[in-house]
């Protein structure tokens, strides 16, 4: 039940609309800010696997596989994240998200730029 309602505060906090595309610690409130950087990381995780799609163009095995990976990425992720948020802080939790989402972005854009090189 905790693991859910972990989840779900993390997804209402990444979906929540920003308006400034400007992440400032020190002008922003502790809770405008963290929503602020979700929004931008996931915007980055979307755009990158966008780029992967299409970079995968017609090779619709390495589409169906990406697509299962992703699926499972975020479910490791929401995973791991929700142990954080229980062994230390819901900060910590926060944190641990936003580490997953920029790391998933470099290996999104990785594999975009090695089925490029391949094509």
């Amino acid at each position: 039940m905790m693991k859910k309602a972990f989840v779900l505060a993390v997804l209402c906090a990444i979906s929540i609309s920003v308006q400034a595309r400007e992440c400032d610690e020190n002008t922003m409130n502790a809770v405008d800010f963290r929503t602020c950087v979700s929004e931008q990381n996931k915007g980055a995780i979307r755009q990158a696997y966008n780029k992967l799609i299409q970079a995968l163009g017609a090779n619709q095995t390495a589409i169906d596989g990406i697509k299962e990976a992703q699926e499972h990425w975020e479910k490791f992720r929401d995973s791991t994240c929700y142990y954080v948020s229980e062994t230390a802080t819901r900060e910590d939790g926060a944190y641990c998200v936003d580490e997953f989402n920029q790391a998933r972005v470099k290996t999104l854009n990785r594999y975009t730029k090695e089925a490029l090189a391949n094509k």
